[in-house]
């Protein structure tokens, strides 16, 4: 009996949106954790230091996230493009050789890139430290704080090993995992780093946290995604990735230097002081950049899936990216509305020498959304010089935003260096619409929704704020009508949003909040799956539960049933077809089989899948069958149906039972 029928097209959208969508719920969780581990460093580190103290800490925090983004410059985005094909806007990426390791290879091309990243980590180190001196007077306008320096030169090189290691969890579809690892970095950082604070190591204590930090949760993201690991070394790939690595260079340094050099560029023409406060609203906008890299984070593995390339095929690749652009523009405009309205609430939590920090907040928030909208038409546009144009965008607005800021942040301060943000990255983005008529594929952008959703936000923002309502509860009165009730209400009526996309955005936000609570609430949902497998012979329950609920990998089930590893997988992707009524050749089992429960990660996997489309398979096929294997390991150990004692039934699946010892109780 099949879990369901073939779906409607239009639920493959909201399978779209809910995956997606559900991802990026989890990201964002995890970037939630290290948003509150960073306000509470805020709290506690603002209480121990002066203004100039705490931005003396941002310029060394930004100098060891630029050491960071150098040591795998080349590595990690040669990596990402050379194993998982991320970033590339074309499907033909997928068949061409010369852009990625071929299927087979891909454990060899991650082990043979990290080994460059090692490379590059202590080749950078042992040209950095002899000059700790030079670079204090440099960044911190004297020369005694050379020790400083190096704190922050380590603490560089341990982020650099993190961002490497967190992003092979994160491509092999693992969200909760690296949601896990993102937010206990900052929490070992504070564990080590507090005490050291608040003993008197003002500066140097709380570098020797993040150094801490970065290497625990380094360490622990290699033990997570061990197999996909391997430690040979490879000629091949490393040419491959550093080909594919250097046509990143200047994207990463572009945006880079627009999202995260602000302190240092407002420190050329203001003081430690002012970098201080500005700092703050940055840390409190920076909400949007969590939600801006939780969904990226979550679009770019998800991308080459089944899922989402069967949603492709049906609706048109160019349409829903565009949709989806639409929407992140929505959400990103509704988060500005929300921090811009709470922020003089928010801003308390430091002491008053950084209240002023309130109204730059809406401001260094929008810049984060126009950032995002940048990275969303770079994806989704594809051009034969794209590539170029890529760098090139990128930096132009690394350009133009210094150039903005040497003229508006001596007048405006921080405020300047925000504004110049956001000019920046419009410009980066124009670059890209350019191009669109020679494009071969490129989203179009919806203007009356994402102009009609502007002018709903600065009309609420602006009501919310310059409203004359007095300070305390009646401003904070106005604010929640503002956000909860005037400005959704403006959507609609404006239709930016119709009454139906409301409806299906209510859907989909009601499937994602019930999907983070299954974790609470286990068998709930999963009952009705359940029962369906008993409708499934006792050998075929046998066998998935050892390879769907027990993990344990085709081989070690083919060693112990002393059956090859094909009849084990062809045996499984049946089961799986009779279960969610996709009706495919019997032929195509084994293959399936192998594509479904291939255990060398997600890189492999896809270009099983890949290969397997290009040779007649239907991708949706793929998803129906991938679909149900992910309902069955949402099912709780304990709800699995209790196996029959064995049965007489066909050698091969009586073998298979008695072989394995599934056979009888559960």
């Amino acid at each position: 009996m099949a879990t369901d029928a073939a779906p409607a097209q239009p639920e493959y959208l909201q399978r779209y949106g809910l995956r997606i969508g559900f991802d990026t719920a989890v990201y964002a969780l995890g970037n939630t954790a290290f948003l509150f581990a960073s306000l509470l460093a805020l709290t506690l580190y603002t209480h121990f230091m002066a203004p100039s103290q705490y931005g003396e800490l941002s310029i060394l925090f930004f100098a060891a996230g630029a050491l960071t983004i150098t040591l795998n410059l080349v590595p990690l985005a040669g990596i990402l493009r050379w194993v998982w094909v991320a970033g590339e806007a074309d499907s033909g990426a997928v068949d061409d050789p010369s852009r990625q390791a071929p299927g087979g290879t891909k454990r060899r091309a991650l082990g043979t890139g990290c080994w460059m990243s090692l490379a590059m980590t202590v080749a950078g180190m042992a040209c950095l430290l002899p000059f700790t001196t030079q670079f204090s007077q440099l960044l911190l306008g004297n020369s005694r704080d050379g020790e400083l320096v190096r704190l922050a030169i380590f603490s560089g090189a341990a982020g650099s090993f993190f961002r490497l290691t967190s992003n092979v969890v994160r491509m092999n579809r693992r969200p909760v995992a690296f949601s896990v690892l993102v937010g206990i970095r900052p929490l070992i950082a504070l564990g080590v780093g507090v005490p050291l604070v608040a003993n008197g190591d003002l500066v140097g204590g709380a570098l020797i946290g993040t150094i801490a930090g970065s290497l625990g949760a380094g360490i622990a993201s290699v033990v997570i995604s061990r197999h996909s690991y391997s430690l040979e070394f490879n000629w091949i790939d490393m040419k491959g990735i550093t080909d594919l690595g250097l046509r990143y260079t200047f994207v990463i340094i572009g945006l880079y230097t627009v999202h995260s050099a602000d302190p240092v560029v407002l420190s050329r023409f203001s003081s430690h002081a002012a970098v201080g406060v500005y700092r703050v609203a940055a840390r409190l906008g920076a909400i949007m950049s969590y939600l801006v890299s939780a969904f990226l984070q979550a679009w770019a593995p998800l991308e080459r899936g089944a899922l989402f390339q069967t949603t492709y095929e049906i609706h048109g690749m160019a349409r829903v990216h565009s949709r989806m652009i639409t929407y992140f523009v929505i959400v990103g405009l509704t988060t500005v509305v929300g921090l811009g309205l709470s922020g003089p609430v928010v801003v308390h939590l430091a002491p008053a020498s950084y209240h002023d920090a309130a109204g730059m907040i809406p401001f260094a928030t929008f810049a984060f959304v126009v950032y995002g909208v940048f990275v969303l038409l770079a994806r989704t546009t594809y051009h034969q010089h794209r590539d170029f144009v890529h760098q090139s965008s990128a930096a132009i607005a690394a350009i133009v935003f210094i150039g903005c800021s040497a003229v508006l942040c001596p007048r405006w301060g921080g405020y300047g260096v925000a504004i110049s943000a956001s000019i920046g990255m419009s410009v980066a983005c124009l670059c890209f619409r350019l191009i669109v008529r020679s494009a071969t594929h490129y989203a179009r952008l919806e203007w009356r929704q994402i102009g009609g959703a502007g002018a709903v936000a600065f009309a609420c923002l602006a009501l919310g704020l310059l409203a004359p309502v007095g300070p305390g509860i009646w401003r904070v009165l106005l604010g929640v009508v503002d956000f909860f009730v005037l400005y959704p209400t403006a959507l609609l009526i404006t239709r930016v949003v119709s009454l139906e996309e409301g409806r299906r955005l209510w859907n989909v936000t009601r499937g994602i909040t019930a999907q983070l609570l299954d974790p609470l609430r286990p068998g709930r949902h999963t009952a009705h799956t359940a029962k369906l497998l008993r409708t499934l012979p006792a050998d075929d329950i046998a066998l998935l539960r050892a390879l769907i609920s027990e993990r344990m990998a085709p081989g070690a089930v083919a060693q112990q049933a002393h059956l090859p590893v094909s009849a084990v997988e062809a045996r499984a992707a049946r089961a799986l077809r009779a279960l969610t009524g996709v009706d495919a050749p019997a032929r195509d089992d084994a293959a399936i089989g192998h594509w479904l429960f291939n255990d060398k990660g997600s890189a492999e996997q896809d270009i099983i899948m890949y290969f397997l489309v290009a040779h007649g398979m239907a991708i949706e096929t793929l998803h129906r069958v991938e679909h149900g294997y992910h309902r069955l390991r949402a099912v709780p150990a304990g709800a699995w149906p209790a196996i029959p004692p064995a049965t007489p039934v066909e050698p091969t699946s009586s073998q298979l039972q008695t072989s394995i010892g599934l056979g009888g109780a559960a």
